[in-house]
């Protein structure tokens, strides 16, 4: 036999098994993937397929709706092994109840560098995810991490888990972001097989970097879209590897299904805030997700900025846990240090921005005349989790005035904050200048879902 074929043989294996419920009964159409190579289930819950070891470290499954989400100390897990051999049987417990109704928690760049970052994380973050947590009351709930959990500090996964281990009720999964790639490596898409690659001490601690999941009506995504090599040189980008694994996945999703994809960074907003296609290859990505009710939830920017780009398409870059890198308490846009909340139930999709330590009703900050120094005639709103159907009016002394008007400009907060302007202009601002000898200002905020938000100030 010659060399050449003696290497196919190396490498690539027979990867067969099962997957049952836990009274020993096959569960068939269960999708299994080793992130390449995709099959599923028979009516015997028998599966196989070909896998190439040089490419592929996990065989796993797209754990099916009806069925429990298993999880070690919160951290979802048990829906992937690592392929060290041949057979890989996967045991799933049915739910006992439905599953349409439950609340997704997206929270984008924790980005712990030291311990003092951790204990802000496990003293402020934490207890308020909880209270959050326990508001619903048993529902179920799934964290969703958007990446840069760790700051290039790899040896902080462990801590974090830790911190993450102290909520009751909660699973939470994990996309990787630019600052969880070990920068000595390039990404695998960019090492040659065999060598040590830039994921693999995430894939340690969470398992693959691309995979899905359903809970009830929705087909659930995470995603890697960071092109990476060493020395945190990167695009945003997903790259034909992960692209390709995303248009398998969704061939065994109905077209019309409501699908959340998550990842690190955004795909159409850019860093500065302007929709101008900030992945490389967004044309492509958004070819695959036409058929799908889309939702997008995202991180990296450290700003909150939303973006309804067609019916069936909203990106949701949400503001960081860390804010503006712990430095203080708000991120670039204004918006507090906080996360999405994300109420589900069937296809019926509501959210809210929750900012660590407010009350979840509290939606946005006013400004003062003299307090927003670019703005000194006039009352500023910084109304965080904006988009094009929330309004915005105003009343003075009592009497309706009709809506602000909206501009963009830095936030005073960050600037004060950071102890000086950096050039980010947030969209979510509006101002309204009162005349001479108001007493009081009003500030009406009606969201999307007809929500409304009243907050009134003395001048």
């Amino acid at each position: 036999m010659s060399l050449f074929f003696q290497n196919i043989l190396a490498e690539n294996i027979e990867v067969r098994g099962s997957v049952k419920d836990v009274q020993g009964s096959p569960v068939q159409n269960v999708v299994i993937t080793d992130g390449i190579n995709f099959t599923s289930t028979n009516n015997k819950g028998e599966y196989s397929l070909i896998s190439d070891t040089e490419k592929s470290r996990f065989v796993y499954m797209s754990i099916p709706s009806g069925f429990d989400i298993p999880n070690n100390k919160n951290i979802a897990t048990g829906y992937y092994k690592e392929l060290t051999g041949n057979d890989y049987n996967f045991v799933l417990q049915k739910r006992k109840e439905s599953s349409d109704n439950f609340i997704f928690i997206p929270i984008s760049d924790p980005q712990m560098k030291n311990k003092t970052h951790l204990k802000r994380y496990e003293t402020e973050t934490i207890p308020d995810l909880q209270k959050t947590i326990s508001y619903y009351n048993g529902l179920p709930c799934y964290a969703m991490l958007l990446g840069d959990i760790v700051f290039d500090e790899m040896n902080l996964f462990d801590d974090y888990k830790s911190a993450m281990s102290k909520l009751d009720n909660i699973t939470a999964f994990h996309v990787t972001g630019n600052h969880d790639l070990n920068l000595l490596y390039n990404d695998r898409d960019n090492t040659n097989p065999g060598d040590i690659y830039a994921e693999k001490d995430f894939e340690d601690t969470f398992g693959p970097v691309n995979y899905s999941f359903n809970i009830g009506k929705i087909h659930i995504i995470g995603m890697k879209d960071i092109n990476y090599h060493k020395g945190k040189n990167y695009k945003e980008k997903f790259g034909e590897t992960q692209l390709e694994w995303l248009r398998k996945d969704l061939s065994y999703v109905a077209p019309g299904t409501t699908v959340f994809i998550n990842l690190h960074a955004p795909v159409f907003n850019s860093s500065e805030g302007e929709i101008n296609s900030n992945a490389d290859d967004y044309a492509e990505f958004r070819s695959i997700i036409s058929p799908y009710n889309v939702h997008l939830f995202e991180g990296h920017t450290h700003f909150l900025e939303n973006n309804r780009l067609s019916p069936n398409l909203y990106e949701h870059n949400i503001g960081a846990a860390c804010g503006a890198w712990w430095k203080g308490n708000v991120n670039r846009c204004g918006a507090p240090n906080g996360y999405l909340v994300v109420e589900v139930n069937g296809n019926d999709i509501k959210w809210y921005y929750k900012s660590t330590g407010m009350d979840k009703r509290k939606q946005f900050k006013i400004y003062r005349q003299d307090e927003f120094k670019s703005q000194k005639d006039y009352i500023v709103a910084n109304v965080w989790d904006w988009d094009t159907d929330t309004t915005v009016e105003w009343y003075a002394d009592g009497i309706y005035k009709g809506y602000m008007d909206q501009f963009q400009d830095e936030d005073q907060s960050f600037i004060t904050q950071n102890g000086k302007a950096l050039g980010y202009k947030t969209k979510h601002l509006f101002r309204a200048r009162p005349v001479k000898g108001t007493q009081s200002v009003e500030i009406k905020v009606t969201n999307r879902f007809g929500e409304i938000f009243i907050e009134k100030i003395s001048l």
